[in-house]
């Protein structure tokens, strides 16, 4: 999650501007802050989403164009991640998470966090 930039954005501005970055005005996660979908591969080619929301179908829907059949995808579990790749369909995906509650930071030597 990044905080969101209405940098470029025409019309009034939602907010106050911020100096050099700034911060969030609430700790936890809000609206200020949009999730991003980043998809790199071996080969240092990466592909990466803005996102409306964090939601299954938001993320099925940037996955879908691209050419992931027969690849390991390797996820935080987060459980939008695990239904989006359910509603893929039909797309062959081997699909590992990795424990962040345990401290695990990587799986099988592949999947990295």
């Amino acid at each position: 999650y990044f905080l969101e930039s209405q940098k470029g954005s025409k019309g009034p501005m939602l907010r106050k501007a911020r100096s050099r970055g700034g911060k969030a005005t609430k700790r936890a996660l809000s609206k200020e802050q949009i999730p991003v979908l980043v998809c790199p591969d071996r080969n240092a080619n990466e592909c990466d989403f803005g996102l409306k929301d964090g939601g299954a179908q938001a993320i099925a829907g940037v996955l879908a164009p691209i050419e992931i059949t027969n690849s390991v995808l390797c996820t935080d579990g987060d459980k939008a991640l695990a239904n989006a790749i359910r509603n893929l369909g039909g797309v062959r995906v081997v699909h590992k998470q990795i424990n962040l509650r345990k401290n695990i930071r990587v799986l099988e030597g592949i999947c990295y966090i």
